[in-house]
């Protein structure tokens, strides 16, 4: 199927970049434009992968002016913006759905003097490796709106630890999660995405149209372990490229 043959084509532009940074790769950037053109066609609508960036940006606007639009429902404009926030995290970080629904605030979620960070024990995360990732700066102040505005009143006097948090008062369950990212990105691009495919929309985005910033992939995906670090990427200074990759993203 060209969807599979475009995800190995993707890992391979991935590795040539970054093995021969000097040659001209357009060649094979070009061939994976291509299968990635029919695996839309084949797939439909919901294997289209916007620019990180541009959903990035889409999310934040919502934020901002999701109070706008009258509410149908009492909470509507909490939920709005607890969505947008969502979608924001996912373009910054790629969070696998498992990582996001888990996430509790001061254990998960720290904040710290310049924002705030995401902390998993290696335990939590698939590759069995501590994750600890700063939120970009851009994240930082919708992030203290919901804590202090949004949170409280999703909360509806009940207490609980979890970052996301129903309309129902009760933390969002992983399904819970993964339709209100359907839900919402079908409002912002007219067709719906699941969690994951924001990894691969990230990758995708490195590769063709960032092929400078390599060492990003694995900071933004977290890959590790010998198979993965070794054919793809080199680990070294991964903090510094995910700083780059969010400058030149967002």
């Amino acid at each position: 199927k060209s969807r599979t043959i475009n995800g190995y084509l993707v890992a391979l532009l991935i590795v040539a970049q970054f093995a021969g940074k000097d040659r001209d790769w357009s060649w094979l950037r070009a061939l994976v434009n291509r299968f990635d053109a029919e695996a839309r066609e084949q797939s439909g609508p919901s294997y289209k992968l916007p620019p990180i960036g541009q959903l990035f940006q889409l999310a934040v606007k919502y934020m901002e002016t999701c109070s706008n639009k009258p509410p149908h429902l009492p909470l509507d404009i909490h939920v709005r913006f607890r969505d947008g926030l969502m979608i924001a995290i996912l373009c910054a970080r790629a969070l696998r759905r498992r990582n996001l629904t888990m996430i509790e605030i001061g254990r998960h979620l720290a904040e710290t003097s310049e924002g705030y960070r995401l902390v998993f024990t290696a335990p939590e995360i698939k590759t069995g490796q501590l994750y600890d990732a700063a939120l970009p700066k851009a994240v930082v102040p919708y992030m203290r709106t919901y804590l202090a505005t949004h949170r409280p009143v999703l909360l509806q006097g009940t207490e609980s630890q979890a970052l996301w948090i129903s309309s129902a008062g009760h933390p969002l369950t992983a399904n819970g999660i993964r339709e209100r990212v359907r839900i919402m990105t079908n409002r912002l691009l007219g067709y719906a995405l699941t969690p994951h495919a924001f990894r691969r929309a990230g990758a995708t985005t490195i590769a063709i149209d960032h092929p400078d910033l390599l060492h990003a992939t694995s900071a933004l995906l977290h890959h590790s372990g010998p198979d993965t670090a070794q054919r793809y990427y080199n680990l070294a200074n991964s903090t510094a490229a995910s700083r780059r990759y969010q400058t030149a993203l967002y």
